[in-house]
């Protein structure tokens, strides 16, 4: 299943970290309504890790752009015959500047050995359900691309998904396909790059680029017991932020701010916002790498109609870092947003 499918297109924007955990959590509020606390102070223009909340959230990132460009290459040597498919992959990912971000090699081995199996294809001269298998590698990969690192994606279960190489029209096609339950995909090896097969060997090379998030890797969505209250409002000593466009980045773009701390396992997690524009949306990201997702638009706040207010309240299932993430369209001004949090 495409898990990654799943989450709102509003997700973006998110980084791990702590922040210094309290001796204790007597400041924070308790129960799941009412009021919060923190310091009172308003700054709508603030450096990140000047501003922290009196449960112990701090801002971290302020006012980053929340996706990038990633450039996935492959460079094969695999060997496709009746008898199977074996060979290697060598694949790397490089930033928007170009800089190379990390490379791999993956092992590409037939799953099902049988020669010119008959499940694998329909109207094909032989086909093979196939595996690869990460031998090595330098960096952190994203694996973004299913055109580029096919089963490797992380937007497939490996457990559920079938990788097929299929040999047509008297040997002279290649066709790679995947299949996760019912969606199957052709994967176009050869429509950007060098890639050719001379009817036994994939040789050359195959590239796209993929706009990513600078936060989460796609996966694990909602990795943890949470309940959304969309109008709980933030207390009167909420602090307050905004969205604001950094130099060089045009207004409406994504941008994001973190607050962070550590969470002891087993204390329950509540983070709110409260914003005039409805476009400002809160995510919560488990040290577990779980994402935490509202599955609606903002909504109008109790007792207001004039803002919006979205709040997650989560059970540490995993002590450690959690990250709340405010995100929304920035301006010059940038939209302002309320943040508070307790811990209980």
């Amino acid at each position: 299943m495409m898990r990654a499918a799943a989450t709102s297109l509003l997700l973006a924007g998110l980084l791990i970290g702590c922040g210094d955990d309290k001796a204790t959590d007597s400041a924070d509020g308790a129960g799941s309504g009412g009021a919060g606390s923190g310091s009172g102070t308003t700054d709508t223009d603030t450096p990140s890790g000047s501003l922290v909340h009196e449960s112990g959230f701090a801002l971290t990132i302020d006012d980053i752009e929340t996706s990038a460009t990633r450039t996935s290459t492959a460079t094969y040597a695999v060997d496709v015959t009746s008898e199977g498919v074996s060979g290697f992959i060598s694949y790397s990912e490089t930033d928007g500047a170009g800089a190379e971000a990390c490379s791999a090699v993956f092992n590409v081995r037939t799953v099902l050995p049988d020669a010119a199996d008959a499940a694998a294809c329909a109207d094909c001269d032989f086909g093979h359900f196939v595996q690869t298998d990460v031998s090595s590698t330098d960096g952190v990969c994203t694996f973004p691309s299913a055109l580029v690192a096919l089963d490797q994606a992380p937007s497939f279960d490996r457990t559920f998904v079938d990788l097929v190489f299929s040999v047509h029209d008297d040997g002279t096609t290649l066709r790679v396909s995947i299949t996760e339950g019912e969606a199957a995909v052709e994967v176009p090896m050869f429509a950007a790059g060098t890639a050719t097969f001379d009817g036994t060997s994939l040789l050359g090379t195959n590239e796209e680029s993929t706009p990513v998030l600078n936060y989460w890797d796609g996966v694990c969505v909602d990795g943890g017991s949470f309940t959304q209250y969309a109008t709980m409002i933030p207390g009167e000593l909420a602090l307050s932020d905004n969205l604001s466009c950094p130099d060089g980045v045009s207004d409406g773009t994504t941008v994001y701010d973190t607050w962070e701390r550590e969470v002891d396992h087993g204390k329950t997690v509540t983070a709110a916002v409260r914003s005039p524009d409805q476009s400002v949306f809160l995510y919560l990201l488990g040290p577990d790498d779980c994402i935490t997702a509202p599955a609606s638009l903002a909504e109008s706040c109790t007792g207001s109609a004039s803002a919006y207010c979205q709040s997650i309240e989560r059970l540490a299932i995993n002590g450690g870092p959690y990250t709340a993430v405010v995100e929304g369209p920035c301006s010059g001004d940038g939209p302002v947003y309320e943040f508070d949090a307790r811990i209980f």
